[in-house]
């Protein structure tokens, strides 16, 4: 929906709309978040590829006026603290707000987003930290060493001076 119309008209979707427009943006932005419990799931929030980032991106909202994103990250703060404050805690929605909360940070500060790319020092691996059958997280496309897949040691190889690699 949003695509068709030209970019400067995109955000008058929500502020024509009879609605508080900070309000409606924020309910559609929270609903579309990937934000989880499950830690696998809520990577794809972390990472910016849920369907609330592509919102603020289609909407240019790092662009818009200061005042305007600082009013709806004060609002999505407040929603917040009244879902945290809720008589029975509903840990989807809270973790939706806070994903949408950090991507709303992240349009308007990019100083605080994660690096593109990886400091692989602290990726390193001690062969004294891990033992045949720990989980971990391996990099299987160097090309994109922000995707991980998860897998078990079968077998740790020692054989190398300056390095350990590991059976999979």
């Amino acid at each position: 929906l949003i695509r068709h119309f030209e970019q400067p008209r995109r955000w008058s979707l929500f502020a024509d709309s009879d609605a508080d427009t900070s309000d409606l943006f924020l309910s559609a932005l929270v609903h579309l978040s990937g934000g989880a419990v499950v830690p696998l799931q809520a990577d794809v929030a972390r990472r910016r590829k849920d369907a609330s980032s592509r919102l603020l991106s289609e909407l240019h909202f790092g662009t818009l006026e200061l005042k305007l994103v600082l009013d709806v990250i004060v609002q999505c703060v407040t929603k917040l603290a009244l879902t945290l404050q809720a008589s029975v805690l509903n840990e989807m929605k809270v973790c939706r707000t806070i994903a949408a909360l950090s991507q709303l940070i992240a349009t308007k500060f990019p100083s605080l987003r994660s690096a593109k790319k990886l400091d692989l020092s602290r990726d390193k691996v001690i062969a004294s930290d891990v033992q045949a059958g720990d989980e971990i997280f391996y990099i299987a496309n160097p090309e994109n060493s922000s995707v991980r897949e998860r897998c078990n040691i079968v077998k740790i190889h020692t054989d190398l001076p300056d390095e350990i690699y590991f059976t999979i």
